[in-house]
């Protein structure tokens, strides 16, 4: 099978070992930086992925000398670039009116409202008179973000006028390539979740429910997921939700990450994704169910047999979770590590993302965490308190 995989991001080893053991030739398209171009038949390289014309042209170019039966992509900016290809290559993929949804949360609001589902209160906002407008409705604390950008990058949680100018400034300036709004809407109190999901001929099969654990610095970037988390929450309707919400920006094809806040009202739905969940909850989900959830992506293009029957009748029954490290800003000294906690048979994973003496900058989105640890084990207090006894044990020595 010869996929032509689009920005494959960071932290996707599962995902690269998942198609290298199914003999698939891999065709990349990523920066001169990334470490995956090593594994690929063929690669070519861009110089940014927001620069949509270039990273088609080369995309296109790829594909078309190359034969490729499936596209996929771990990157948003990449999205519209995949709509459009597997339009034009006639492969089964979201369409580029859905991608462009997809991106875009101002669009993808719109429609939601459209079809009644239910959604936190917002204005689109395109000026600081704008925004002092809408703070006439909305009102604090409220959350600000940009309309087409992820990983938290540009938002804020703000509890006053002069907090909502910086925050709106920020977000403004984290717009991509310097396109879209800003988007402020109302701050909801209750549980955070995600939803991973896989649809095929418009039919939606949810994966998995994930824990969100959010960041108290102001900055709405997530420090933890943990899951499964059904029984924790209204799982049924969560689901229908989420089958309504895809349906209702026309997904019919492919993996969907889903965010979601459960409240004593009900479930109101924040946005989806058209592509795989990051932040390594694709192996969570792997490490809690033992299902492989890059292997149902690449085989969604093969005339497979019915998904249910092949990905979710036999599972494991684990729980998993990821904790993220955080720091304040200075140079990093020293990282004093628990050796003989990290040895245990449940500690799956544990990396650090800077070095000594490298400056750590303050922590704005998710792109600024300092490292991670991933466990599993039989109940999900357990996992909890496994991961929070290792973040609590790790000591970061810094210096202004």
């Amino acid at each position: 099978m010869n996929i032509l995989l689009i920005g494959a991001g960071s932290n996707r080893n599962l995902a690269i070992n998942t198609f290298l053991e199914n003999e698939d030739k891999l065709f990349i398209v990523d920066n001169v930086n990334s470490n995956y171009l090593k594994f690929a038949h063929e690669f070519s390289t861009v110089s940014d992925f927001r620069n949509y014309n270039e990273v088609y042209r080369v995309s296109l170019d790829l594909a078309i000398r190359n034969n490729i039966d499936a596209i996929i992509t771990f990157s948003d900016p990449c999205l519209l670039v995949v709509g459009e290809l597997s339009q034009q290559l006639r492969i089964p993929n979201l369409t580029p009116k859905c991608a462009a949804i997809a991106h875009n949360k101002d669009l993808m609001r719109e429609e939601f409202l459209k079809a009644g589902l239910d959604i936190p209160l917002f204005k689109v906002i395109n000026n600081e008179k704008e925004l002092k407008s809408g703070l006439e409705v909305i009102k604090f604390p409220a959350i600000i973000k940009p309309s087409n950008r992820a990983g938290s990058i540009g938002v804020s949680k703000v509890n006053n006028l002069d907090e909502s100018i910086i925050g709106f400034r920020n977000a403004w300036d984290g717009r991509l390539l310097g396109k879209g709004v800003v988007l402020l809407e109302e701050f909801i109190e209750g549980d955070e979740i995600s939803v991973e999901s896989v649809t095929k001929n418009g039919k939606t099969h949810i994966v998995a429910i994930t824990k969100k654990i959010v960041s108290e610095s102001g900055y709405f970037y997530e420090i933890g997921h943990c899951l499964p988390y059904d029984q924790y929450t209204d799982a049924q309707l969560v689901k229908e939700v989420v089958a309504k919400a895809l349906q209702t920006i026309n997904f019919t094809h492919g993996i969907a990450h889903s965010e979601l806040i459960v409240t004593k009202e009900g479930v109101k739905i924040i946005e989806v994704n058209g592509r795989a969940a990051g932040d390594y909850i694709i192996d969570l989900i792997y490490y809690a169910k033992g299902l492989n959830m890059y292997q149902l992506l690449r085989d969604l293009y093969l005339d497979s047999e019915d998904l249910d029957g092949k990905y979710f009748s036999n599972v494991n029954n684990k729980y998993a979770a990821i904790q993220f490290f955080e720091t304040p800003p200075g140079y990093l000294k020293e990282v004093k590590i628990p050796e003989t906690d990290l040895e245990k048979k449940n500690i799956k994973d544990f990396s650090l993302y800077f070095t000594e003496n490298e400056y750590l900058p303050p922590i704005t989105s998710s792109i600024g965490r300092r490292g991670h640890v991933i466990a599993t084990s039989e109940s999900l207090d357990e996992v909890e308190s496994t991961v929070e006894e290792i973040v609590q044990k790790l000591l970061f020595i810094l210096e202004e």
